[in-house]
């Protein structure tokens, strides 16, 4: 009898926690192609490239 309600219960569960995961995921992959097409664009530094700027100038500090 418990079985009965269990597994309707978690599907229904899981579908409600699809529905809320796929505009995060949405916004991120937005977001993703926003920040690769400023970084060709050149408005957007790699990490790398901040890296050799700043690394040099914080010699000794950790």
């Amino acid at each position: 009898m418990m079985q009965r309600f269990l597994i309707p219960s978690l599907a229904a569960g899981l579908a409600i926690a699809s529905l809320a995961i796929s505009p995060a995921t949405a916004q991120q992959s937005r977001e993703q192609g926003e920040a690769r097409k400023e970084m060709r664009a050149g408005n957007v530094l790699s990490l790398r490239q901040i890296e050799r700027r700043v690394l040099p100038s914080m010699q000794g500090a950790e």
